[in-house]
């Protein structure tokens, strides 16, 4: 356990889930059991919002795997099922990111709407400033 230090305090956060840090790996346990390791602070703040809402019915972090070219695949980061039906797909992504477009990721992107459009869900990019004005509950 002398290992293992709480994240909690590290990153100001204000809830009482499971979030320890391993020599430099964070693991994350959802309300739903499902373990789970953020690459960043932004990707774990997100999760702690899916599990504070009262209508995310399910959430999954990086198990979806969509084909985005001959032998290459994507895996979008959240997959969130909502008690009103509606399913999004959703890619966090820093300003970045976002401002070099690159090659690869628009064709990652281009393949998550086309399999969102294919299965009726809402696919969206989130940039990492954004995630604390998202009202998901």
């Amino acid at each position: 356990m002398e290992n293992f230090v709480n994240l909690k305090e590290e990153m100001n956060l204000n809830f009482n889930l499971f979030i320890f840090k391993v020599i430099n790996i964070v693991i994350y346990i959802n309300k739903f059991c499902d373990e789970y390791y953020p690459k960043n602070k932004y990707e774990l703040r997100f999760m702690h919002e899916l599990d504070k809402s009262d209508k995310v019915i399910y959430w999954s972090y990086e198990r979806r795997k969509i084909k985005y070219s001959t032998n290459k695949f994507t895996f979008p980061d959240f997959y969130i099922e909502f008690d009103n039906g509606d399913t999004y797909i959703v890619e966090l992504k820093s300003r970045e990111q976002i401002r070099k477009r690159k090659k690869i990721d628009l064709m990652k992107f281009k393949a998550c709407e086309k399999y969102c459009f294919r299965y009726g869900y809402v696919f969206l990019i989130v940039k990492n400033e954004e995630i604390s004005k998202i009202q998901i509950s």
